[in-house]
């Protein structure tokens, strides 16, 4: 009686050639590429060549960008909770979420998920062509960005001007995030002199120490106004 035909323990080129809908060399030189090593009998794991591929590759990279772009599973949650369901792209036909396409600055973000969408239906490309260019991460070379807000600081509160503790210099209370944070805001002008007055030390001392740092960093002063971060009226003592 003749052996019947053994089974394999994974899927051949031809057929990952076939999963993915590409030729068989381009699947053997992609794994590899990628050092995906053959089952004992020649066959390959589909699953993990699947995955490398969606990791390592131009369309697995598009992929991704695409679902971030429109949201999955972001989108499906906002149907699912009953709140406004997405608007559809009018370039490659996806749902997506329209702050995501404001935020990246889409010309028309009402009508389109990104800027490259816009781009692409703009140039009359059709819309299977526009979701092809999506999925394997191709822009067009001229993208049409909107004009970002123009960022204003928020206004400087109002000096609140005291005298430090330790070094006896004058600081702005009010503007003391940008150094050494300490405890005591309106004692101390940082943490470096609160922690010295707790361990005994005389403003005389302090300001040594602090002198003796400042050489050190090759920016020594006998200047008087030295330990002082901030003018007469308050604003900050800029060098």
């Amino acid at each position: 009686m003749g052996k019947g035909k053994q089974a394999t323990q994974g899927t051949s080129l031809r057929g990952i050639a076939r999963e993915w809908g590409v030729s068989p060399s381009y699947v053997s030189g992609f794994l590899k590429r990628v050092g995906i090593q053959p089952f004992p009998d020649g066959s390959y794991d589909l699953a993990g060549a699947t995955a490398a591929r969606k990791k390592y590759t131009l369309a697995g990279s598009g992929q991704r960008k695409w679902a971030v772009r429109h949201g999955q599973p972001a989108a499906a949650a906002q149907v699912a909770s009953g709140t406004p369901v997405a608007p559809v792209c009018q370039a490659c036909g996806a749902r997506y979420i329209a702050e995501y396409a404001r935020n990246c600055n889409t010309l028309t973000w009402q009508r389109f998920c990104s800027a490259s969408c816009e781009a692409d239906f703009n140039a009359g490309l059709p819309m299977a062509k526009i979701a092809s260019r999506r999925d394997r991460g191709i822009s067009p070379e001229k993208i049409r960005f909107a004009e970002p807000p123009k960022w204003t600081p928020p206004p400087r509160p109002t000096p609140i001007v005291r005298i430090c503790q330790g070094c006896r210099g004058r600081y702005d209370a009010a503007d003391i995030d940008s150094i050494l944070i300490p405890d005591d805001r309106d004692s101390y002008c940082s943490s470096n002199c609160e922690y010295s007055v707790q361990q005994g030390l005389t403003p005389e001392e302090i300001r040594r120490h602090i002198k003796i740092g400042a050489a050190e960093s090759g920016d020594p002063t006998d200047a008087p106004e030295f330990f002082d971060m901030v003018h007469p009226d308050g604003t900050p003592r800029i060098g």
